[in-house]
């Protein structure tokens, strides 16, 4: 049998001890920390399979000022204040986490005859997360002024304090290429139409249509519902669901309780994400201009590729980890595990199994701790 030089015995040794040390390295290392891999932004926040907005149309800041809505004109004003208020009281007390976004009708003399409703809408918006869009101010068939288009848009951000209007929703869904230029320079984001068939994330936020019209008179809506819900949930589609003042009974009292109460049954599943226009928009663009760099094993930097011009959300990013989080820190400041992720985007971390999803504002470096392994 051949013997084995000085030289080489030596460097076979020297091989065997730098092997060791690396394992030895590898153990102590996952101990302390998880082999951690980033996948990707979620499609939605909190990574929900799907998205839906409920729109409803209508709202009035001044009931008493109204002229141009086609109602009849004994009962134009109570039926407009039986829609709102009837409405708003039955979700924020049976359904406070479901939102929407209402488009207000301001009129002539917008916060001066009605504060309490301005202070009313304000409360929806800061504490609840709906999102108040503009639907002018006299409800007119275009071509629009700019006193109609803009002074809406003035009147609704000059009575509810620190917001700024995104969304736009043309009476009668009818919008021309003018006043499309004129919202643009008013810095709107989203236009909603009353065409179909909205099913994915718009492409043209200018034109976002609708799924399906929530209506008293078609109860057949709610299986058309089902349907196209459950198709979103599997092609992590959006569904856009629209009602309005019309749409129900008044001879019928709680027929709209009834009709908003089934439609969340189905909605809230805990697979789909209940949202605002300004907030899907919001999240599509940054997710889409999301740059996560890798600077060590635990640690990256999150960032977007350019500036936005308008106030950044949390974007939840997907993680797959081999071990337990014992804490997640953004920018040097722990972040807080949630016992679950709610519809109002907030910053936090959650961890299932071995899957990690940490919702932060991206402009910041992401350091991920570990527990030990389980």
């Amino acid at each position: 049998m051949p013997m084995i030089s000085k030289k080489r015995f030596l460097l076979l040794a020297l091989l065997v001890i730098i092997v060791t040390s690396l394992v030895a390295m590898r153990e102590v290392h996952s101990e302390e920390e998880p082999v951690v891999s980033y996948l990707g932004p979620a499609k939605y926040y909190a990574n929900y399979s799907s998205a839906c907005i409920i729109r409803v149309d209508d709202f009035v800041a001044d009931p008493a000022k109204l002229t141009t809505i086609d109602f009849n004109m004994g009962k134009r004003t109570v039926s407009f204040q039986n829609f709102q208020m009837e409405l708003i009281n039955y979700l924020v007390v049976h359904h406070p986490e479901a939102r929407l976004v209402f488009g207000i009708i301001t009129g002539d003399a917008s916060g001066e005859n009605n504060t309490q409703l301005w202070s009313l809408y304000s409360e929806l918006v800061h504490k609840y997360g709906w999102e108040a869009a503009s639907h002018t101010r006299y409800h007119l068939l275009p071509p629009r002024t700019a006193d109609d288009i803009a002074g809406s848009i003035r009147d609704i951000e000059g009575n509810i304090s620190n917001y700024r209007v995104n969304t736009y929703i043309p009476p009668y869904g009818k919008v021309d290429g003018n006043e499309l230029n004129m919202l643009r320079k008013l810095g709107i984001k989203i236009v909603m139409s009353d065409k179909p068939l909205q099913l994915k994330v718009p492409s043209n936020w200018y034109d976002m249509h609708i799924t399906i019209k929530i209506d008293g008179k078609h109860p057949w809506f709610m299986k058309f519902l089902e349907v196209t819900h459950y198709l979103n949930n599997r092609i992590g589609g959006v569904t856009v669901i629209y009602t309005h003042a019309t749409s129900f009974d008044w001879k019928s009292p709680g027929q709209m309780d009834s009709y908003f109460n089934e439609t969340l049954s189905n909605i809230e599943d805990g697979r789909t994400w209940i949202t605002v226009p300004s907030e899907l928009y919001k999240y599509s663009v940054e997710s889409k201009m999301l740059k996560v760099v890798q600077l060590n094993e635990t640690t990256f930097e999150v960032s977007l590729k350019k500036p936005v011009d308008f106030q950044p959300i949390p974007v939840t990013l997907k993680f797959l980890v081999d071990g337990s989080v014992k804490a997640v820190y953004f920018n040097g400041t722990s972040l807080p595990e949630l016992d679950s992720f709610g519809y109002i985007p907030e910053v936090g971390y959650k961890q299932i199994g071995n899957s990690l999803l940490i919702s932060v504002i991206p402009n910041g470096v992401l350091q991920i701790l570990s527990g030990g392994n389980d």
